[in-house]
């Protein structure tokens, strides 16, 4: 792991405000934010885009000016979109700095960094100024040979089975609590899913079966909590892939519980691999996302940036 030291007293950060994190708790966290930054004499200037597509072009227009170093409210999907915000348009720079305050509902990928609950704490580590270089992935969809999208991810890529709960989740509220929701829309999905021909290729793996779900993990949870990539390491520059073959709904149902401890890799239909980069192909197109952002159908290249982004590093 490259841990760097930044003094973050010479530099001018970009607060990036979720719209969603100001209500309740939100406000509360960004005034006690604020005074402690005023306090330390850090230097900062807020921005509060009103929807995504205005997050991403207000991420663009801050690199062009020449900032380098954002601090962000939101979950996981504000770091998506902040990190393609940055990086998509062809930014080469390793000069990237990021510190997540989480408050969204969706906080799976600072778990692997053991991000602590109390954003106190996560401003006291930020004073101190530690942080790692953090891969970056990418995926790029295919139709008929021809690139039809592309999206980074900076914590986990879901496909197949995955990607169907993601779409059901995302259509619409859920009766349920926000901690629970991905588990609702997994158990409504199951008995209508249908597990599909699949086939990956690696350097030194090809898979060709019939596949329930695949995960390509830089980092260990989705899901709320779900620890489908539990070797994952968002600093060893490889991508951990987790494939889960043709499983019936109730063998699903019975090794939930392991899908949190991650010990659904002792099942004979999983076999996990690393590799800097893949291919899945199904006919028809199998459903890909990354980070809760559904991805245009087709088929897939997944693969690490050569760049990747200064997370600050949380001591505990």
């Amino acid at each position: 792991m490259e841990i760097k030291k930044l003094d973050i007293f010479s530099v001018c950060w970009q607060v990036i405000i979720n719209p969603h994190a100001l209500s309740g708790k939100g406000q509360k966290c960004l005034h006690d934010i604020f005074t402690i930054f005023v306090k330390h004499r850090i230097d900062f200037q807020t921005n509060i885009p009103d929807n995504t597509d205005e997050l991403i072009q207000t991420m663009r227009k801050l690199c062009d000016a020449g900032f380098h170093h954002f601090i962000f409210l939101g979950g996981d999907g504000t770091a998506n979109l902040i990190l393609n915000g940055i990086f998509l348009p062809g930014t080469v720079s390793d000069d990237i700095y990021f510190v997540p305050i989480p408050t969204g509902t969706g906080n799976d990928w600072i778990r692997t960094h053991n991000y602590p609950a109390d954003y106190h704490e996560i401003v006291h580590n930020f004073i101190k100024g530690q942080f790692a270089a953090h891969d970056i992935g990418l995926v790029k969809s295919y139709r008929n040979g021809i690139e039809a999208d592309a999206r980074l991810f900076i914590n986990i890529a879901g496909f197949c089975f995955d990607a169907e709960v993601i779409r059901k989740a995302t259509k619409g509220k859920t009766p349920m609590f926000a901690s629970i929701t991905y588990l609702y829309c997994l158990l409504k999905t199951l008995f209508n899913y249908k597990n599909q021909h699949v086939t990956i290729h690696a350097d030194e793996m090809h898979i060709d079966d019939r596949i329930f779900t695949i995960a390509v993990g830089i980092c260990k949870y989705n899901g709320n909590g779900m620890m489908q990539a539990p070797t994952a390491d968002p600093f060893d520059g490889l991508l951990d892939v987790v494939v889960i073959r043709k499983l019936s709904p109730f063998k699903v149902i019975a090794n939930i519980v392991n899908l949190f401890s991650g010990k659904h890799l002792r099942l004979r239909e999983v076999s996990i691999f690393r590799t800097r980069e893949l291919e899945i192909a199904a006919t028809p197109c199998v459903l890909g996302e990354v980070e809760g952002e559904i991805l245009t159908q087709g088929n897939y290249k997944i693969s690490l940036l050569e760049q990747k982004v200064n997370v600050l590093r949380i001591e505990r």
